[in-house]
């Protein structure tokens, strides 16, 4: 697949807009499309398996997700039909009471990985690409990709759901990366 969009900055943690909830899409225009294109430009030319527009500084629930090009991604199934998943508007609508911990990074916070528990699958309602709606379940690390994305959209990243002391931790060496990289 031939990504027709432009790689857009990323926002980076500590910048406040990364905690701020987005809006929902009104309507899916040929302008939603395109900013989604670009994120997903942007995702592959960073290496990631998901973003959401927060992360490139627009406030609008949408995500876009390929965990199909690190197949390897620590050893986890997965469980996905091979297409990059568009979801405009997600909800999680239903989750497992299983829990299952795995080592999350973000683009939004470079260097930084972390133990995350999150639900074993989850049944996610969206609008599609092209204004469908879609209710799927979602398991493995597309389950976890997607919470994890999710999760951006309302204004929370992940290292919140750690312990005070770890976020600390990680705040302080991301206020270290971005003081080295001012210097």
């Amino acid at each position: 697949m031939k990504i027709q969009g432009k790689i857009l900055p990323l926002v980076t943690e500590p910048d406040p807009r990364l905690h701020i909830p987005s809006k929902d899409v009104e309507k899916i225009t040929d302008d939603i499309r395109k900013l989604m294109d670009d994120m997903l430009a942007t995702m592959y030319s960073s290496e990631g398996i998901g973003l959401a527009a927060v992360q490139v500084g627009v406030h609008l629930r949408l995500v876009v997700i390929d965990i199909d090009q690190n197949a390897k991604y620590d050893g986890i199934p997965l469980i996905h039909d091979g297409k990059t998943i568009f979801m405009v508007n997600p909800e999680i609508v239903e989750k497992s009471e299983e829990t299952v911990t795995f080592c999350e990074g973000c683009l939004s916070l470079p260097t930084v990985r972390a133990d995350v528990i999150r639900h074993e699958w989850i049944v996610v309602q969206y609008l599609d690409y092209d204004g469908q709606i879609q209710k799927k379940k979602f398991d493995g690390l597309l389950s976890i990709c997607a919470q994890h994305e999710i999760d951006h959209t309302n204004g929370i990243i992940f290292i919140d759901h750690l312990s005070r002391l770890k976020k600390e931790f990680f705040m302080k060496k991301l206020l270290k990366l971005r003081k080295n990289q001012e210097d």
